[in-house]
């Protein structure tokens, strides 16, 4: 892109249903501006920040639902201040999700991938066993501000597990 670059990684990137590309990463300026932190986004030609906050650790994936709220994931706890758990919304500014945040009892909770579906549901994988206050296994579905569990989730024994990407096929599954 012209005009100029992040300052670190870059995990990933998402269009706007209005065309602005955003992007995420471990980054703490873009085009030489501080205040960046971790969310960024290219319009018009011209590299900028997002309004109404930033987020306290590193981004890793993002999403935009049909009606253009960004929902961004990551290993952060706060957005704009105020604590929201690894999963947050942005509709021009910072807000957390209506039915409830992301976490992990007993150690730190991570979204590392994020999938709008045809059903207008949010999925969200990670490091995770709660969605909303509702038991899960590191992957969850939230539609209309309620989270559920997907069929007991993804297990592994002793050794740690997380969904690393999420995917949806032509017929919409």
């Amino acid at each position: 892109l012209v005009g100029g670059s992040i300052s670190d990684i870059a995990f990933d990137l998402a269009y706007s249903p209005n065309g602005t590309l955003f992007f995420a990463g471990q980054f703490l300026t873009v085009a030489g501006t501080a205040g960046a932190k971790y969310l960024g986004r290219w319009a018009n030609g011209v590299f900028g920040t997002l309004q109404g906050g930033t987020v306290s650790d590193f981004v890793t994936t993002l999403c935009f639902s049909p009606t253009g709220t960004l929902f961004a994931g990551g290993l952060f706890t706060t957005t704009a201040g105020t604590n929201s758990g690894p999963l947050a919304q942005w509709t021009g500014a910072f807000g957390t999700i209506a039915g409830g945040s992301i976490s992990n009892v007993g150690g730190h909770a991570q979204v590392q991938s994020l999938l709008w579906g045809r059903d207008q549901a949010l999925y969200a994988g990670g490091t995770f066993n709660r969605a909303g206050g509702t038991l899960t296994n590191n992957i969850a579905r939230a539609k209309n501000d309620t989270w559920g569990t997907m069929q007991g989730g993804v297990q592994g024994g002793v050794n740690i597990v997380s969904v690393q990407d999420l995917a949806q096929a032509p017929n919409g599954m």
